[in-house]
């Protein structure tokens, strides 16, 4: 009689034991299950992301081929505004200007407080 009542409860530590592992199994699953749909949901994210970067791209092409256009208009307008030869700039006066700038472009290098 007590043999069976040993073998009973060996059997049912053993059933304890298969139950506990199910347990965990179960709890792992349910974990594996929820980080799978974190990552589905950050996929779903990014190709939303791709999706707007995309279409900012297209606007972004769009804007850069409107601006070469207008520059290339304005280039056009400022060709009206050709020199003449005659209108060129004496050379002393040409070379005062070229010292005006120089001079400026110091005064702008230098620090405004020295001490």
């Amino acid at each position: 009689y007590l043999a069976n009542v040993r073998e009973t409860a060996e059997m049912m530590n053993s059933v304890r034991e298969v139950a506990d592992v199910v347990n965990q199994i179960s709890s792992a699953s349910k974990q594996q299950f929820q980080g799978i749909q974190e990552v589905g949901g950050a996929v779903s994210d990014m190709e939303e992301m791709t999706r707007e970067n995309a279409a900012l791209v297209i606007q972004l092409a769009g804007a850069s081929r409107q601006m070469s256009q207008s520059a290339k208009g304005m280039h056009a307008s400022l060709d009206f505004f050709q020199l003449s030869a005659d209108s060129q700039p004496r050379s002393g006066e040409q070379e005062r200007l070229t010292q005006q700038s120089s001079a400026s472009n110091d005064d702008l290098a230098q620090p405004a407080n020295e001490a």
